[in-house]
C-alpha cells in the first residue's frame, strides 16, 4: 500500500512501519525494503543474520546518521531492549 504526498499511512499499523521515499514522494513499508533470506549452508552460525523490518530499518538509521556526521567525530547509542544495547562510532 503506498500513500501520496501530504498523506499519513493510517489503518492498524503505526508511523514507523513506513518510511518517506523522497525520490517518489511517497510513504513505503519497511516490509517492501526487506530481501529475502537465503541460506548458505557454509555460514557458521555466529555469522547468520537474517533480514527482518528492524534489521532493515536500524542498519537504514544507522547509515543515516554516518553519512550525515562523516566529517564529526559522533557516538551513537541504540537500545534493542531491557538490557542490550550497542555503541557506535560515526
Amino acid at each position: 500500500m503506498y500513500f501520496v504526498k501530504g498523506e499519513l499511512p493510517g489503518g492498524s499499523t503505526t508511523l514507523f512501519d513506513y518510511f518517506w521515499d523522497g525520490d517518489s514522494c511517497k510513504w513505503i513499508p519497511w516490509t517492501d525494503k526487506v530481501p529475502e533470506y537465503v541460506h548458505a549452508p557454509d555460514t557458521k552460525f555466529h555469522k547468520i543474520l537474517v533480514p527482518t523490518v528492524d534489521t532493515v530499518r536500524t542498519t537504514w538509521l544507522l547509515g543515516l546518521q554516518v553519512a550525515t556526521f562523516s566529517k564529526q567525530i559522533r557516538y551513537i547509542s541504540y537500545f534493542k531492549g531491557k538490557g542490550t544495547h550497542t555503541h557506535s562510532r560515526a
